[in-house]
């Protein structure tokens, strides 16, 4: 794969031409990788142009990945190895001592009990938990939001997505990610006020945002560790 360096780093890019883009992106898929979709005219030396112009940014990027690589929050379901539940990091302790599968949170840890030698069946337990968990929180938490907003969700589901944190349909339906369970309590609010704010305003327009600021005046704060964190809450399962 072609490399540039840029700022003294090092980067590998690679490209994908797609007659349908009229602009070139750029997705950084690791600390040293960046993706680039172009379109089909664009030529290797336009294309570093282009990564020079925004070296800057790629940087920056590139840090924030290699401190989340680092970090060993969430990096799989192993006995002692931390793991997030409302924002708050525990270390995972494994049973397999008979008992029915469940989880619980006991001093300050978390309990997979009823696990096999196998790792997928504790990262099944543990995941049938988290569901279990975020439906039960975030059902309570849009009742609460709802009612303060004015507003009444048709019906509100759970998704299993990597790059989508919650939506809300025409028809009035809330949808939202299940992995919102491992986030602080204040940034799914963040995502509940964001979802039935739409149910008045479909769009992000200015009078969204101050509808969205009448509820929650310090939401950037929590759209702010959206952004930092996301990748955390998707590294697992």
């Amino acid at each position: 794969m072609p490399q540039i360096t840029l700022t003294g780093q090092t980067i590998t890019y690679t490209v994908t031409y797609s007659k349908r883009r009229k602009t070139v992106q750029l997705k950084m898929v690791s600390p040293y990788v960046v993706e680039i979709t172009a379109p089909t005219c664009c030529s290797q030396a336009y294309l570093e142009k282009i990564l020079c112009t925004k070296a800057r940014w790629i940087v920056q990027q590139s840090a924030r990945l290699a401190n989340i690589a680092e970090c060993p929050v969430n990096r799989t379901v192993e006995a002692g190895v931390p793991i997030l539940y409302l924002g708050q990091s525990y270390p995972i302790y494994s049973l397999s001592d008979g008992t029915p599968a469940k989880v619980t949170l006991e001093h300050d840890r978390i309990i997979i009990h009823g696990c096999s030698e196998q790792a997928a069946s504790c990262q099944e337990i543990l995941k049938q938990w988290y569901l279990e968990r975020a439906r039960i929180i975030l059902t309570e938490r849009t009742a609460h939001w709802a009612k303060r907003i004015g507003v009444q969700p048709t019906r509100i589901t759970l998704r299993d997505q990597k790059t989508r944190w919650g939506s809300c349909s025409s028809r009035g339906t809330i949808s939202y990610n299940w992995r919102m369970i491992m986030a602080p309590p204040k940034v799914i609010d963040y995502l509940v006020v964001h979802e039935l704010c739409h149910l008045l305003v479909p769009n992000h327009s200015e009078r969204f945002w101050q509808i969205v600021t009448k509820h929650l005046p310090d939401y950037q704060t929590e759209q702010s560790w959206l952004r930092r964190n996301g990748h955390l809450l998707t590294r697992i399962f």
